[in-house]
């Protein structure tokens, strides 16, 4: 029974892709790589290995994670972005021209939140005055169609 205990916690110990691993803005970061540039803003990291072995460690990490998570692949690059109330924005897996893999963690910014607040608000009033201009369209026609002719009020 203890040895089973023992391999059971060995396993689960070492089986968790993030054991061990740093962390920048409480965004894991992969063990292994060297820091290309660090400010409060951004961690920007260059591993000596393919983007897709890192962007499978990512992959790994965060499947778990549901809808708060956005993982995109756009020309070469690996967009894993959060929606939640996490203090980073944005990991970005990227190959340098010498062929190893970049990645860049971006703290969250008051510029992108009303930015995207901004585009919402102008989303609705969008579709609201869609809305409007299409109900009185159609109000103005109903209301055409369903008047009397001038002389049949009497009969």
């Amino acid at each position: 029974m203890k040895k089973i205990l023992t391999i059971t916690a060995l396993i689960w110990m070492l089986g968790t892709p993030a054991a061990g691993a740093a962390d920048f803005l409480g965004a894991p970061v992969m063990s292994g790589g060297r820091t290309i540039s660090q400010s409060e803003r951004e961690l920007k990291t260059g591993y000596g290995l393919p983007a897709a072995r890192v962007a499978d460690y990512y992959h790994q990490v965060f499947g778990d994670a549901g809808s708060s998570l956005k993982i995109r692949e756009r020309g070469g690059q690996v967009w894993i972005e959060d929606f939640e109330a996490r203090p980073w924005h944005k990991i970005v897996i990227e190959s340098s021209p010498a062929g190893e893999a970049v990645v860049t963690i971006t703290r969250d910014s008051w510029t992108w939140i009303l930015t995207m607040l901004v585009f919402r608000f102008l989303g609705v009033f969008v579709v609201l005055l869609v809305l409007y201009l299409a109900l009185s369209i159609f109000t103005a026609i109903l209301y055409r169609s369903s008047r009397r002719p001038a002389g049949s009020e009497g009969k």
